[in-house]
């Protein structure tokens, strides 16, 4: 997820923002700090693109809601299953 981020982030911004020196330690940075959900910037936010922008905002809720629980919701799911509610009388007093 984080080199995706990255990658998505890099081919968002313009290739002149790119270039400049540290920049790209300063997108990983925002990377690693929108999924980790830290808080933490470099100050590089104000500068991005709105696009990149959402991009880290998808990011922050990625990592609050947790990787694997995104994925289980993009997950098909089996119509045909074969299970059932259990069915039970239950006795009162």
């Amino acid at each position: 997820v984080i080199i995706g981020g990255l990658f998505l982030l890099l081919l968002l911004e313009p290739i002149e923002v790119v270039d400049r020196h540290g920049v790209f330690m300063g997108y990983f940075f925002e990377v690693v700090s929108a999924l980790g959900t830290v808080g933490l910037s470099t100050g590089v936010t104000p500068e991005l693109q709105p696009a990149s922008r959402v991009l880290v905002a998808v990011l922050m809720f990625t990592g609050r809601v947790g990787t694997l629980t995104i994925a289980g919701s993009l997950v098909k799911e089996n119509p045909d299953a074969d299970w059932q509610y259990p069915e039970e009388e239950v006795m009162i007093g």
